[in-house]
């Protein structure tokens, strides 16, 4: 899927969806931040903790990344996700134009960047 195809995916996730973890009134008073609703019925999985995202490496693309913690709960631009766990922790992940991932930070700390 190229990056007009997964951005355009993104963009219907925020028209309908299901519970995700709420994201810090903070971050969504940001005005380039656009909150996202999952589509998915519930049966997606949901990032649990930092942990959920460890299994990133150079090869692992966007959409990979998804099938394994779910859909982002917001995006900053066009090449940020963010994914809000539970615990209040925000989950920021990069990409690449070409849909991999770039970086992973969480809490001002590096958990994966691109080699």
């Amino acid at each position: 899927m190229s990056a007009p195809h997964y951005l355009l995916a993104l963009a219907l996730a925020a028209v309908a969806g299901r519970a995700h973890a709420q994201c810090p009134a903070s971050l969504l008073r940001d005005p380039a931040v656009l909150e996202l609703v999952a589509t998915d019925g519930g049966i997606a999985p949901v990032a649990k903790s930092t942990d959920d995202f460890a299994f990133v490496d150079d090869a692992t693309t966007v959409l990979e990344l998804m099938a394994t913690v779910g859909t982002p709960n917001a995006s900053r631009g066009a090449r940020t996700l963010l994914w809000c766990l539970e615990n209040g922790t925000v989950v920021i992940v990069t990409t690449t134009p070409t849909e991999l991932i770039k970086s992973i930070r969480s809490g001002g700390e590096l958990i994966y960047r691109r080699k």
